[in-house]
């Protein structure tokens, strides 16, 4: 709390002398420190999409902060990241998953914590927080069991089985499988949540369900990870 004080003396022949009240803080409390990383999984890779996290946070305290410190540790301990300042902070921090070393840091689970310091020498920490970069775009492969086939119902070659395989390091959000004609007439679509089935089977039929004409036709497949990465 604050204190007020004042010196008061009283010479042998009865003066009196009163300075000016001063004051005085005493303060015990520690800084209080709220904090959190949004988003908690970003995907730094340049591509415009979740390509940095924000560190939000607010640092409150009786007496001014000495500093605040920001650090970013990887899976083994080893700090990467330091952002350190000394002043008191109410807003956010941008990270682009770029280490102290200026490179961008490899895909992993990093933690994070915030310290400060007040004038005083009066500490607090918060709980180390786990953030992950996700960067690398899935792989992913097509593979259609036959290059020929003659959907008529005759029980021979009527449809075609495209094999899907997809490696990524985060979760897979969305799937699409495109059949075309030309290159700006998609006739038969495939799509879903999540991870694609091992195999799609075609009968030759547009959306529709109606038949498609004899004729090439070309495929695309492609897969859409949680932050965005499209292969």
């Amino acid at each position: 709390g604050n204190f007020t004080y004042l010196l008061e003396a009283t010479d042998i022949a009865g003066n009196k002398y009163r300075t000016s009240p001063g004051s005085i803080q005493i303060d015990r409390t520690p800084p209080v420190i709220n904090a959190e990383a949004s988003p908690m999984l970003f995907s730094p890779n340049k591509d415009g999409i979740m390509d940095e996290t924000s560190f939000i946070f607010k640092i409150r305290d009786a007496s001014p902060l000495d500093y605040w410190k920001l650090e970013i540790k990887d899976s083994s301990g080893e700090t990467v990241k330091v952002f350190k300042d000394k002043i008191n902070i109410e807003g956010s921090i941008q990270w682009d998953g770029k280490g102290d070393s200026k490179r961008t840091l490899p895909d992993g689970t990093y933690s994070w914590i915030v310290e400060a310091v007040d004038m005083v020498g009066n500490s607090s920490k918060i709980s180390p927080q786990k953030i992950v970069i996700g960067a690398t775009r899935p792989t992913i492969s097509v593979k259609p069991d036959l290059d020929i086939f003659s959907p008529n119902a005759d029980g021979f070659k009527d449809s075609v089985k495209f094999s899907l395989e997809v490696s990524a390091f985060n979760r897979i959000k969305e799937w699409k499988l495109k059949i075309m004609k030309d290159k700006d007439e998609v006739e038969r679509t495939y799509t879903g949540l999540g991870n694609p089935p091992p195999a799609v089977s075609w009968l030759g039929e547009k959306d529709n369900k109606k038949p498609l004409p004899d004729g090439k036709y070309s495929y695309i497949f492609e897969v859409t990870d949680e932050v965005g990465n499209l292969c």
